[in-house]
């Protein structure tokens, strides 16, 4: 009786674990394709996910870098990239609560950032773009009330 237990806890714990694999493999796979949508075919270069899919980890080939370009103009290019390409994950996957994520050109590194659910996006440059952060700033105005003109803030 023992043993029966013992293989039908086995043969369940294999069962959920298998479905977890299933449902992370398909969780990737949908992230490579709303990136994808956004930066281009083929310019996500690897996906993962951890905490049971809660945050994903994820690089892709920057499609704004251009060599010519300033350090200032490629650094607002690159947030912009980030923040659409982080943007078109998070829309619809709501399970998803963090992304960091790496942009590069070729095997140059160029940012590295995260953005989560409750905090905005966050870059940090190499140092070819000025090191540092960059974070947006928070806007000053106030939210509108459809249909009038007082703030919803009040």
């Amino acid at each position: 009786m023992k043993r029966l237990a013992g293989a039908i806890a086995v043969l369940l714990t294999i069962s959920v674990l298998a479905q977890v694999r299933a449902e992370a493999a398909i969780l990737i796979q949908t992230v490579r394709s709303l990136a994808e949508n956004t930066l281009g075919t083929g310019t996500v270069k690897s996906v993962r996910t951890v905490d049971v899919g809660a945050t994903v980890l994820i690089s892709w080939e920057s499609v704004t870098y251009k060599a010519a370009n300033s350090a200032a103009a490629t650094r607002e290019l690159l947030y912009a990239e980030a923040a659409l390409a982080t943007g078109a994950v998070m829309g619809p996957l709501q399970d998803v609560r963090r992304i960091r994520f790496t942009i590069q050109k070729g095997d140059r590194t160029l940012a590295t950032g995260e953005v989560w659910r409750v905090r905005s996006l966050t870059l940090a440059f190499a140092d070819e773009l000025g090191g540092g952060t960059y974070k947006a700033a928070e806007s000053k105005t106030k939210p509108v009330a459809p249909g009038g003109d007082a703030s919803m803030a009040q």
